[in-house]
């Protein structure tokens, strides 16, 4: 759970996750260093101190005070209920799973989704999660396996930190490596307070984002400009939002510096290191002289 900006918020989801957590749930509390712990609950928790309230840098900082097989992100403002990770843990019986994404109807007043859609005209649309499938996940609420976070975050360099950017690229990173994204049915959380990320301009916005779909996958999957110009005049892209993707070569060299694809373990690499750590290791001999 990071602290993002607003303390209220932060205790509003540490008491629902105290609350509400089952006995085996690790809670990891981050901030920046402004958290006093008024409440004395370093007892019931891990406190970690991250370098920045950027919401990327906190969870790096707090990855390694995880040791669960499954890692859920839950940001400032969100609130859960008993039992509310049971169908999301559920769904990662299946190998190929490697992230899921609650249940949640896009709140197009504040601009909260949990997750998103790569669209003929616009990259990262965030969309209902209600219904039909998802591309990829915001960072509020998803439940990640630990060992592809791990990978995640040693592929995306540190300075690539805008939260929209680096879920954009967590989500192609696992699709381009053979995981599943999906939406688990009866996987509730409440986003309707939860703090929502500041965007990038339009033009950067377009640009990051092209520069990101073209280096995972090819140039000719980013949006044309006559497209995106046509969900700019009607949809809820902008003009600035599509002259970046038009220009998103200008930015690719520097964000193939800061996305290495070759960090994330396919399904079959992870099945194959889990074989090979599950057989018995014999004693060695010696020949009798």
């Amino acid at each position: 759970m990071p602290l993002e900006r607003e303390h209220q918020l932060f205790e509003d989801t540490l008491l629902s996750v105290l609350e509400n957590a089952d006995d085996d749930c690790e809670i990891v509390a981050v901030h920046n260093g402004s958290y006093e712990d008024p409440f004395e609950l370093a007892g019931e928790l891990a406190l970690v101190t991250a370098r920045s309230s950027n919401l990327v840098d906190q969870v790096r900082d707090a990855f390694d005070s995880t040791t669960a097989p499954l890692v859920q992100i839950l940001t400032s403002g969100t609130k859960v209920h008993p039992q509310w990770l049971d169908s999301a843990i559920e769904s990662f019986d299946e190998d190929t799973v490697g992230a899921i994404v609650p249940q949640q109807q896009r709140d197009r007043r504040r601009g909260n989704a949990a997750g998103w859609n790569d669209t003929s005209a616009r990259l990262c649309q965030p969309v209902d999660t209600q219904t039909g499938s998802i591309d990829g996940f915001f960072l509020g609420g998803v439940v990640i396996r630990r060992h592809l976070l791990k990978d995640l975050l040693e592929a995306v360099a540190p300075a690539m930190n805008h939260p929209i950017a680096v879920a954009y690229a967590f989500g192609g990173l696992l699709r381009r490596s053979g995981w599943s994204i999906r939406v688990a049915k009866g996987f509730e959380v409440d986003c309707s307070k939860s703090v929502t990320f500041e965007d990038a301009s339009d033009f950067d916005r377009g640009q990051l984002l092209g520069s990101i779909q073209a280096h995972l996958f090819s140039s000719n999957h980013v949006p044309s400009l006559g497209s995106s110009m046509m969900t700019a005049v009607f949809g809820e892209s902008s003009l600035g939002e599509a002259l970046g993707m038009a220009k998103h070569r200008n930015r690719l060299a520097a964000t193939r510096r800061a996305i290495d694809v070759a960090c994330v373990a396919t399904p079959d690499e992870v099945a194959r290191r889990a074989r090979i750590q599950s057989v018995p290791v014999e004693a060695p001999f010696r020949r009798a002289a």
